[in-house]
């Protein structure tokens, strides 16, 4: 079990995060691209909210767990930012959005 383990942190720290921190974080405006290929190429600026919100909680989760980490912080601060945007004049949350937050689908 303890190998099991060494090899999903390994994986975690050495392949997940650095891809997603080298190429799902959108510092210019804001939030995190969803729709990467294999390779880290955009292939859509389309962004899912619900993904916002699961990639900022992987980001805090990965703070809390292992201590803090400036290039983690930076990118969980770059989606906290983006979604504060994603609220309608009626309370509810967008669904997709464009690349700078503007509404495209909302539950």
């Amino acid at each position: 079990m303890q190998k099991l383990k060494e090899f999903y942190l390994n994986e975690l720290h050495n392949d997940v995060m650095p891809f997603w921190l080298k190429n799902g974080i959108d510092y210019e405006n804001g939030g995190y691209y969803t729709c990467l290929d294999r390779k880290g190429e955009l292939f859509d600026t389309e962004k899912s909210v619900w993904f916002q919100g699961r990639m900022l909680w992987i980001l805090s989760k990965m703070l809390n767990t292992f201590g803090h980490n400036e290039e983690i912080k930076k990118a969980a601060d770059c989606g906290f930012e983006f979604i504060q945007k994603l609220i309608g004049e009626d309370g509810r949350m967008a669904f997709i959005c464009t690349a700078d937050g503007t509404l495209l689908q909302q539950r």
